[in-house]
């Protein structure tokens, strides 16, 4: 017997531009990202926007029904039927995931 992989229908796209909007303005208000320099301060700020950025994933998953998984290589997340993988912190997979969301919706507008 083969074991179907079930696969949530897109959202409509009302639906997907309500999460993409919100989503984004979440992630606009973590504390900044900076480059590394010399100092003690650049590890705290680093610090902020990771514990920041753990805690918007907590929101998605209870909020939006997220699925997130943190401290593997490469960290995952799928929301909307939506999914992304990202090796270079939770901010950025957030972000790669509104880019794609972005561009299912964009496709979605563009379809007959």
């Amino acid at each position: 017997m083969t074991r179907q992989k079930r696969i949530s229908p897109p959202p409509a796209a009302d639906v997907l531009r309500a999460a993409i909007d919100e989503i984004a303005a979440r992630l606009a208000k973590l504390p900044p990202a900076t480059a590394p320099t010399s100092g003690h301060g650049w590890y705290a700020r680093h610090q902020a926007r990771q514990t920041a950025a753990e805690e918007l994933v907590g929101y998605l998953r209870r909020e939006h029904g997220a699925r997130v998984t943190l401290g593997a290589t490469p960290e995952r997340m799928r929301l909307h039927g939506i999914s992304v993988s990202c090796t270079s912190g939770v901010a950025n997979m957030i972000s790669a995931w509104l880019h794609k969301a972005r561009t299912a919706l964009s496709q979605m507008e563009d379809a007959p």
